[in-house]
This record gives C-alpha cells, sequence and structure tokens, in this order.
C-alpha cells in the first residue's frame, strides 16, 4: 500500500510538471481564451500580434503565475488522486483490476480525480481566466482582481461557472485518463516501451498527447461556456458583451444562436497546446514516480 509520505511526493512530481507545461504553452493558452470568449475574432496570427502590440511578448503570458499558482495543487492533486482511486477500486474490485486497468474504471477513476482537483481550486482558475481572457484591461494582479470580483460580484463570482466545469472536468478527465490507459496496453509491447527508463517516458510522452488530444476536441464546447461564465462579467465591465448569462444553459444557448462553430473558435491553438502540455505533464509524472519507486528501493536495501 503507497505510504502517506509518497503520496504527497506524488502531488508534488505532479503539480512540478504541470506548472513546467503550462508554463511553455502559456501564449497558446492565453490566444485560445481570447478567441473562445470573443475578446478578438482575428485567428491565432492575428491574435499574437494584437497582444504583443498592446502588452508585448510578456502579455502572452499574463495570467501565467496566478494558473502555475492554481495548476500545482489542482494537477498534483488530479495525479496522485487518480493512483489513489485506483488502489481503492483494486481494494474493492480485485477480480476486475487484474492485469491491465479496464478501460471503462479508467474513466471513472479519472472522472473522479477530476472534481476533486478542480473543485479545491476554483477560485483560482476563474481569477486566472479573467486576467488573461480580456485583450485589454486594467492590470489589478491577481488580489486585485479577487478584490474587484468579491466587491462588484459579491462571494458567488468566485464560482461563476463552476457548474459548467464540474460538468466538464468528469467526462474531460475520464476521457484523457481511459484514453491514456488504453494506448499505455495497446503499445505496451512496442520496443521504444521498453527501453529502460527513457523508453518509458517517451512512451508516456506520445500517450499523453494522444489522450489530451481526443479529450479536448471531445470537450471543447463546455471548455468555451465555461471560459465565457467565468470572465463575462469583465467583459460586459469592457464593454465586450452586453449583460451577461443568467445560468449555463442561457449561455450554451446563446452560443448556439451564433452557429456550431462559435462553440469551437479557438480549437486550432487549443490543439496545438494541447498535445505538449498533456505530454509533459504525464511524461514527467510518470518519470517521477519512477524515481520515487528506485529511492524507495535504495532505502530498503540500505535497511
Amino acid at each position: 500500500m503507497t505510504s502517506l509520505y509518497d503520496r504527497g511526493r506524488q502531488l508534488i512530481v505532479g503539480g512540478a510538471g504541470a506548472v513546467t507545461a503550462k508554463t511553455v504553452v502559456a501564449p497558446l493558452d492565453r490566444i485560445k481564451i481570447l478567441l473562445q470568449t470573443g475578446a478578438t475574432e482575428d485567428g491565432l496570427i492575428g491574435t499574437m500580434r494584437k497582444v504583443m502590440a498592446h502588452d508585448g511578448v510578456v502579455g502572452l503570458w499574463r495570467g501565467n503565475t496566478v494558473n502555475c499558482v492554481r495548476v500545482f495543487p489542482q494537477k498534483g492533486i488530479l495525479y496522485m488522486s487518480t493512483d489513489l482511486y485506483k488502489d481503492m477500486f483494486r481494494v474493492f474490485f480485485p477480480m476486475q483490476t487484474q492485469g491491465a486497468f479496464p478501460a471503462y474504471m479508467s474513466f471513472m477513476v479519472g472522472s473522479l480525480a477530476g472534481v476533486t482537483a478542480s473543485i479545491t481550486t476554483y477560485p483560482l482558475d476563474l481569477v486566472r481566466a479573467r486576467m488573461a481572457g480580456l485583450l485589454v484591461q486594467e492590470s489589478r494582479g491577481v488580489w486585485g482582481t479577487i478584490s474587484h470580483i468579491l466587491k462588484s460580484e459579491g462571494y458567488k463570482g468566485l464560482f461563476r461557472g463552476l457548474t459548467p466545469t464540474m460538468l466538464g472536468a468528469i467526462p474531460y478527465e475520464g476521457v484523457k485518463f481511459g484514453v491514456y490507459d488504453v494506448l499505455k496496453t495497446l503499445t505496451a509491447g512496442s520496443s521504444w516501451a521498453q527501453d529502460g527508463a527513457a523508453g518509458r517516458t517517451y512512451h508516456s510522452l506520445f500517450c499523453g498527447a494522444s489522450a489530451g488530444a481526443v479529450a479536448s476536441i471531445a470537450m471543447f464546447p463546455n471548455d468555451t461556456v465555461r471560459r465565457i461564465m467565468q470572465i463575462q462579467g469583465g467583459l460586459a465591465e469592457a464593454g465586450h458583451v452586453k449583460g451577461t448569462y443568467g445560468s449555463m444553459w442561457a449561455c450554451y444557448k446563446g452560443i448556439y444562436n451564433q452557429g456550431i462553430a462559435r462553440f469551437y473558435r479557438g480549437l486550432g491553438a487549443n490543439l496545438i497546446r494541447v498535445a505538449p502540455n498533456t505530454a509533459i505533464q504525464f511524461g514527467m509524472y510518470e518519470y517521477g514516480k519512477y524515481l520515487i519507486a528506485i529511492s524507495n528501493t535504495d532505502l530498503d536495501d540500505g535497511e
């Protein structure tokens, strides 16, 4: 049984991988959010030029600090709790979890882990979306943004968009971890998957990138609704839209009235972003777990 100490180390390596990945793809992430929310309609290259014209190159990383503060515990909890839930499933369903972990159980485990991780850090996710999702706005910083939301929208404002986030986390993380485990099982016999620690890391990178792309395409419309719900107060303040959507379903209807394609605005930037993002997270986490296992073996040998 995995010790509490090792669970803590899993949380740290999962969080470190997420911070590395998010920082690498932060410019694409910001462009995706700007396109999703309607702050700009200039496409990937045009939006990048517009951001750099307003804020310089550093503007491409606006909101990344709070995003890293958010993703370190969120993704750390996500990956750690995925292994925790898998261990629990093996205890309660020993016959079904012998050998390769079943795909439907990987879906269930990923869904549970996604909800666990998302709900613990949601206000930071919203603050990051507000900071990254407006092209031109007063620079308030993290605490200034939180204070402004509390004054203008109350405590409920910090949880705007929570419902679509929870509804999205269940299938997104479920699909991601389900596809990841299926791909790892299908390709486990390949030579590069068995070529030592480096081979296993490359194997994880490939499976993670593929799983992230599949999950992103499947859940992108929900992600668009989530982002609009998160930043709509800021958009109204900036004059981009009139009023706000009163509910998640009203937001879905409003976007649908603009055409199905509106749900997928920013998908191109997201697909370019999601492959390296998810690959780095899975790769670093799997390599981190390998190092933890090695350190535990060394400790056992020294006793």
